[in-house]
């Protein structure tokens, strides 16, 4: 059947695995996101949403030197309410293949516009940014997922108790929605066609 597997490493750090092939997107570097280190990485590619060290440390995955088999491009976006003005500009990646489409929206700082929701399409999974401050809050989360509609959300870049800058949200703030919430018993998650619209909390696995 097919799918893709989805592993959450904390922060806005993921694996996606997929047609036999795998990619790290947005890996931190050491010392940079507070509680967490990443463990050694090898992937068949590695891609960063923008050049912050906490979202930019592609040269700490080994890479395999294979190609990958399912398609990746980028929907240029803003990382602040100023066109990228005081933070630069961000890529949101969409991921596509197994008939899945898999969107990482890195460090968006503001809500789109209807042209970039179009030029995106719906997720069959979103990996939405919810913690404020560098990025958008939760009810600007909530105001993206209303003009993409995803299938599934995984929320990412929020604080955590000692995990986390403390001047991001906690996730609670986001979690105020009639969407069923699901939490995962660990931090691999399955993604298959036609899931039912809920978001989806992977354990953070230190």
């Amino acid at each position: 059947m097919s799918h893709a597997v989805v592993t959450w490493y904390g922060h806005s750090c993921f694996r996606i695995e997929m047609a036999g092939r795998s990619l790290i997107i947005d890996p931190y570097a050491v010392g940079y996101v507070p509680g967490l280190r990443l463990p050694e990485l090898t992937a068949d590619a590695a891609l960063a949403s923008h050049d912050h060290a906490d979202h930019n440390a592609v040269e700490q995955v080994i890479l395999t030197g294979r190609e990958l088999s399912f398609s990746v491009r980028t929907v240029s976006s803003a990382h602040d309410h100023h066109n990228g003005a005081r933070r630069g500009k961000n890529l949101i990646h969409v991921f596509e293949g197994e008939g899945l489409r898999l969107v990482h929206m890195g460090d968006l700082g503001c809500v789109l516009t209807p042209e970039q929701a179009e030029e995106i399409g719906r997720p069959d999974l979103l990996i939405l940014p919810v913690g404020g401050n560098f990025t958008i809050d939760a009810e600007e989360a909530h105001a993206v997922m209303e003009l993409l509609h995803p299938r599934v959300t995984i929320p990412m870049h929020y604080r955590d108790g000692v995990i986390g800058y403390r001047v991001l949200s906690t996730l609670d703030p986001f979690l105020n929605t009639d969407l069923p919430v699901n939490r995962a018993e660990e931090n691999e998650i399955v993604i298959t066609p036609n899931m039912p619209e809920q978001i989806l909390i992977p354990k953070l696995v230190r």
